[in-house]
Formats: structure tokens, sequence, C-alpha cells
């Protein structure tokens, strides 16, 4: 740094006496009008530009400042380029669906990305997509949990203190970390915010699967499997001999047709085996259309469970706010009596809350396909339910 510098914001870099580059900083506010990154004199790296945290954490829930984020990388930060291939470099923790991270990703700014994503928790899918060097330094022999995930950084966070956080612990400032705020900031993994339709605390909890009256699968498959369309889902449910509606297990994927179809099959053999409390599966229910039609003529009948098309002619919010009641129902009066019930330990209980909180009435939230099959399921609960037989 050279010895004519005399401002925290600005300096002067030099080599034997030569002046050799310059650093300037300012706040993501500040005026940086007629200033450029980088020079047009010679090819290859002269310079770039480096923003951290363009967004602060207590920011990220208001849309306008959101906005303005955003608004400055592409209106002011982007124009400080001296040559289109000046590169800009952004660190930030994920804070929103609508960040400046994701601003960047989804192309509203020119320009090649790549984006580093470093989850606080880490499995083997996440250790082998890192380059071959990054993988040496991967602790081998540090604990994990029982799906397989270890701290990235053991000697700063232990396993057991995220695992803590993750289920709404305090941080070690003494702050409470949300279920939200883990899968935003440590995980790097932002959910959309619900409309309120859906609670969690609607749901009750159970440890062992009860006397069941039936069991059946629902089935929402996916037009698309690119990245941004919805997921194709199996949810197994049962009718307890105490009324209430058991989701038993949910397998979730992103699938073409003939995956899709083995799937189906495995998920089948999953789970027909039946003893005189869980009894067999009645049948598998899959809505009439795109690739649902293809699995349904391929299946027919299979491992004795028939596959029943399905007509949905009613929009989804209607839908859900027929089956509402049920699910609400009884949570606040008598808890212990809440409708629908799932598995306390299953793995994949996390997402299926975070897709039922997301859902709204202006469907802005992602995904919606398990609460697809969460509403056929109330459905067919509730008609068993209403059901008399016919007199003998």
């Amino acid at each position: 740094v050279s010895n004519s510098t005399d401002s925290k914001k600005e300096w002067k870099i030099t080599v034997e006496d030569y002046d050799v580059g310059h650093v300037y900083v300012a706040s993501m506010g500040g005026q940086v009008t007629g200033r450029r990154a980088g020079t047009l004199a010679d090819d290859g790296f002269t310079g770039c530009i480096i923003i951290d945290d363009p967004l602060k954490p207590e920011d990220a829930f208001s849309k306008i400042k959101r906005d303005a984020a955003n608004r400055k990388l592409l209106n002011t930060v982007n124009s400080r380029k001296a040559k289109s291939d000046t590169p800009i470099i952004m660190i930030m923790q994920r804070l929103h669906t609508e960040d400046p991270t994701n601003f960047v990703m989804t192309g509203n700014l020119p320009g090649e990305w790549t984006q580093i994503s470093i989850p606080a928790l880490i499995d083997d899918k996440y250790i082998a997509t890192l380059p071959d060097h990054i993988q040496k330094l991967v602790p081998r022999d540090a604990e994990r949990d029982v799906q397989g995930r270890q701290s990235y950084w053991p000697k700063k966070e232990s396993l057991q203190s995220l695992l803590q956080l993750e289920k709404g612990g305090k941080d070690k400032e003494g702050a409470t970390v949300s279920r939200y705020t883990f899968s935003s900031q440590y995980m790097q993994q932002p959910k959309k915010l619900g409309g309120d339709l859906i609670k969690s605390e609607w749901f009750g909890f159970y440890k062992d699967i009860p006397e069941l009256q039936w069991r059946a699968v629902l089935v929402d498959t996916a037009q698309k499997t690119k990245e941004h369309n919805d997921y194709s889902v199996f949810l197994l449910v049962g009718m307890g001999i105490d009324g209430k509606l058991y989701l038993l297990d949910l397998l979730r994927g992103k699938w073409e047709a003939p995956e899709l179809n083995r799937q189906a099959k495995a998920f089948l053999d999953k789970h027909k085996e039946y003893t005189w409390l869980t009894k067999p599966i009645r049948y598998m229910k899959v809505e009439d259309k795109a690739s649902g039609t293809q699995l349904i003529q391929t299946l027919g009948t299979y491992s004795g469970v028939a596959v029943i098309p399905v007509q949905r002619n009613t929009d989804k919010l209607s839908r859900f706010m027929d089956v509402q009641v049920h699910l609400e129902a009884n949570y606040k009066d008598k808890p212990e009596d809440r409708f629908v019930m799932v598995p306390k330990d299953a793995q994949w209980v996390g997402e299926f809350f975070e897709e039922c909180e997301a859902f709204n009435a202006a469907f802005t939230h992602d995904h919606d396909d398990q609460v697809d099959t969460l509403i056929d399921a109330i459905e067919d609960a509730v008609i068993a339910i209403n059901y008399s037989p016919p007199a003998a």
C-alpha cells in the first residue's frame, strides 16, 4: 500500500515505487460515479468489482429494499466495469428467494456467472460436486447424522450445534434461529414464506403406526423435469381406526417417463407387505394428464394394486378450501385430536411442512405437488368417513 494513502476507503498500490493498482471502497449506497473497475489499456485481468453483502438480513423481508439492492447491481455496479468482461465477485449469505443472488443467477445481470454455494451441513452428494483438490480437504472421519450429513467446518460449528439450530435452537449470540433462517443462511436454500393457508401446527405427530382401516397411494406427476418445474410425488396414507388420517411415507423427485414408472413400481413394492394392523394398499390414484396418463396406462394393476385415473376439474385453491376445515379441526380446542398425522422422525417431513406453509392464494410459491397429494388424501379420508354402506 502506497505511503501516500491516507484514506480508509481509497488505497494506492505500488511495486518498487511504481503505481500498479488502485482500490476504492464504498457502501452500496455510496458514490461510485466517475470510477471504473479495471482498465481499457490491457488484455487479460486488469481489475474487478467485489461486492460484500449487498443486502442486510434485516432488510431481506422488505420487497422495497430487496428491489433497491437489485437495482443498484444492475444500474450502478454493472455500469462501473471498464470492459464487459471485467469480473464481478459477489459474496453474500442467502436471505430470501428474491435476494441479489437470485437476481444475478436468474439472468438479470449480464455476463456468465458461477455460483459457489457452501451449506453448513454437507453429504456425499455435495462432496462429489467439489473440485478434487477441495474434496481431499474434507474430513472423512467427521461425525455424521442419520441422514449422512456432516458439518462443513467441524472446528467452527460442530454437527450437534448445527442440528440444534436446524430444530430451532439459539446461535452463539443467543438469538433464536428459525427453520427459515437455518434453511436460508446456513443451508443456502431460502424458501418462499407462506400465505397462512396451511400451518404446520395443524398437523399431529405419531411415533408408531396404529391399527389402520386401509392404505392408499396418491400421486401427483410433473409435466416436465427441468429445475424450475414441479416434482412428481408419491404419498402413502392410511386411515386409522381412531378416525385420523396418517401420512405414512412420501417420495418426491423429478423423473422422465421410464424412470417415473420404475419409481412407482418400487414405491408399491416397498409397501406391498402388510399385517392385520396396516392393511393392504387398496388403490393408487393418479391425475389423468401429461406423464400421469402414461403411468396409468403402463401400470394398470401392479402387485394387486389398481391404478385409478383421477380427473381434477376444480382449481387447486377451491379444492384446498373444501378440505381446510378438516385439516384445521381441533388443533386449538383439542390438539390431541388433530386430523392429519405425520411421522415424528421421517426425513421428508421438513420439506413437506415448508411447502405446505409456502402455499398461498396468489400462487407465488415455488411448488405445490405435495400439497396436491395432501388434498387428495384428505378428500378420500372425508369421503370414507361420511360413507355409509347400503343395507344388505
